[in-house]
Formats: C-alpha cells, sequence, structure tokens
C-alpha cells in the first residue's frame, strides 16, 4: 500500500504548528542517523540523539520520529533530497489531528466555565468601600476584601418585531432600523464609559451622556447592570463600540459636573470625543492580559430577573443568568479594563 499519496509539504507545516520543531529537526536528525551508519556502530537500544532534544513533550513528535526510525530500518531511508517528501500512514495522521482537536474543546470549556463561575460568584456580596456587610447583631469592625481582578460582562439584545429581546450573536450582521441594546455588568464597583466608532472616525463617547444620566454620573455598582438602546441608521459601516471600567474616575476623560458644564457651554461639541493623544493613552492603559468567556447559546428571550435588574436597580445572583461574554483581567492589580465590540452594520 502507497502512502506517498498526501501532499507533501503540507503534512509536514501540520507537524510544524502542532509540535515545535519543524523540518530543521528533522533534518537534524537524518544528518546524525546517516553518520551512525557510515561509521557502522550497533544500534544499543533506543538513546536520545546528541544536539537533539529528548523525546519529551509532544506526543505527535514522538510518533513522527519513531516512525522514520521505523523506515530507516527497514531499508527504505529517506534521501536528502527527498526528506520533505516523506508522509506519515494517512490513518494515523488523521487519528493523531483528531485527538489534538478532541483535547483543546474540553480545555477551552473548562476554561469557559472557570471565567463565568469566577465572575458570578461576587453577586450578592457586597462591594462598598471594599468591605463586607454583616448581619449578625453583634458589629465588629469590617474586614477588607480581597483583590479581585477586575471582570466585565456585555449581553447583546435584539429588538424583535413583537418588542421582545433576544440574546444575538455580537458577529452577526445588523441592517438600518435594527434596534439593539448592550447589557452590562461589572464584578466590582467602579466607572464604565462606552465609545463609539465609525469605520476609522473618531471615536466619540456615548456614554456617560450629560443628556441621558444624571448629572453625567457613570458610577456603576458590582453586579448591577446597566443597558443603553441603540438603532442602526444609514449610511453602512463597521462599528465598533469600546466598553471601558475603571476602578476610579479616568483623569482625562470628561464625566460628572465637567461634562455637564462642558456640554453646556459646547452644545455643538457634544457628545464629547476624546483628542487623539487621549484616546491612545486610553487604548495603551487597556493593553493588560485578560482572560475572555464566550458563549454559544443564543436566541433566548431577556428574563423577568434581568428586567427587573434592570429596572429597579435589583442585583443579580450567582444562579440567575451570566453575560453572554465575560472578560477578566489577569491580574488583581489592573486598573483598567477594555471590551472592544465590532459589529457589521450592512
Amino acid at each position: 500500500m502507497n502512502y506517498g499519496f498526501l501532499a507533501r509539504v503540507p503534512v509536514i507545516r501540520v507537524h510544524t504548528n502542532l509540535c515545535a520543531g519543524g523540518t530543521a529537526e528533522i533534518s537534524r536528525w537524518y544528518n546524525h542517523r546517516k553518520q551512525s551508519e557510515n561509521t557502522s556502530q550497533p544500534r544499543q537500544g533506543r538513546q536520545t540523539e546528541p544536539g537533539l532534544p529528548p523525546f519529551q513533550g509532544c506526543w505527535i513528535r514522538r510518533l513522527w520520529f519513531r516512525w522514520l526510525d521505523h523506515r530507516l530500518i527497514s531499508g527504505v531511508p529517506p534521501g536528502r533530497r527527498h526528506i520533505h517528501g516523506l508522509c506519515m500512514p494517512q490513518s494515523i495522521l488523521a487519528a493523531a489531528l483528531l485527538a489534538c482537536l478532541a483535547m483543546l474543546a474540553p480545555a477551552q470549556q473548562r476554561s469557559d466555565d472557570e471565567i463565568v463561575r469566577g465572575f458570578v460568584s461576587t453577586r450578592g456580596i457586597e462591594d462598598r468601600r471594599g468591605t463586607e456587610v454583616v448581619t449578625s447583631r453583634k458589629k465588629p469592625k469590617p474586614k477588607p476584601r480581597p483583590a479581585v481582578p477586575i471582570g466585565l460582562g456585555y449581553t447583546l439584545f435584539k429588538k424583535t418585531a413583537n418588542g421582545e429581546a433576544v440574546r444575538v450573536n455580537p458577529s452577526q450582521e445588523f441592517r438600518s432600523g435594527d434596534e439593539m441594546k448592550f447589557v452590562i455588568e461589572s464584578n466590582t464597583g467602579g466607572y464604565l464609559y462606552i465609545f463609539h466608532q465609525m469605520n476609522d472616525a473618531p471615536p466619540k463617547m456615548i456614554y456617560p451622556d450629560a443628556k441621558l444620566t444624571k448629572w453625567g454620573d457613570n458610577r456603576i455598582e458590582a453586579h448591577e447592570l446597566k443597558d443603553l438602546w441603540l438603532k442602526f441608521v444609514a449610511p453602512a459601516a463597521t462599528e465598533r463600540f469600546y466598553l471601558a471600567l475603571a476602578r476610579t474616575p479616568l483623569k482625562a476623560v470628561l464625566s460628572g459636573e465637567r461634562l455637564v458644564a462642558y456640554c453646556q457651554q459646547h452644545p455643538k461639541d457634544c457628545p464629547w470625543r476624546p483628542a487623539d493623544t487621549t484616546w491612545k493613552q486610553l487604548l495603551a492603559q487597556a493593553k493588560t492580559a485578560t482572560r475572555e468567556s464566550q458563549s454559544r447559546t443564543f436566541g433566548e428571550t431577556q428574563t423577568e430577573v434581568e428586567r427587573l435588574a434592570i429596572n429597579r436597580d435589583v442585583k443579580l445572583q450567582p444562579g440567575d443568568p451570566a453575560p453572554s461574554v465575560i472578560k477578566v483581567s489577569a491580574s488583581p492589580s489592573a486598573r483598567m479594563l477594555m471590551a472592544t465590540v465590532e459589529i457589521v452594520h450592512k
């Protein structure tokens, strides 16, 4: 049976992507084997060749070299010019690739579940001034809570023809006239900022808004839902939304009374737009290591619990629906977190 019918170079590329080493390592292995043949030294079991790493790490690499060993011993040595033409049997390569993919999926799912559990586990816990509220009759001194990584969750809802809000995937396309809303939740008290950018135009701040929020207030409590309705209008564009959560107010960004006073004096310049240098500074501050979880389930109608949490400022509990996307800083010391949502508007 001829196993050399697979595409030559792509097989080596697949191996290179899955296991570091690539064709250079195969060439070093082959050169060493040829030198061993020339010196006619008897083979004494499997040994690690000088200059090569031990057969540890990726099991696909070990399988590859063992198969090359077999080809050499069985009298079919790979020539120097044809080292890239060797192919593993199709069944072995297919099984190896399927096994790797099967191992990656559960690992990703476990990572997503861990992020979601960590985010919703702080629901129902007061987060005012970093202390816990004790309901017992004795009132000991409040103990400071340990610092937690700053986390931001959001869900995108689309308004249907009957007026219901349904969870949708941010990657889907939207049309002019479609209405959608962001529902945003944080795992800690802080300050929320939302910027909007069409194509490559300068970004503008749509939250806080001096006209929509009282006194330009953008404070957000832990696990208190904030919603923002938007309607798509012509022209079509790629629209980006930047959701920024900071533990303390951003000095370079207008909010509160400063934003109200600015919009009263410069009504034509509102919504407020950050200067180029300010925007670059914000993006630089947001470049921190993060972990992210994305739900793969969409189409559910917004629950009554979620509506009450928005309309009556009722905080969610651990068993309530989690946000569709959760982004958490890798370090508890991070002071700011930014999530970017890109939406295609046709």
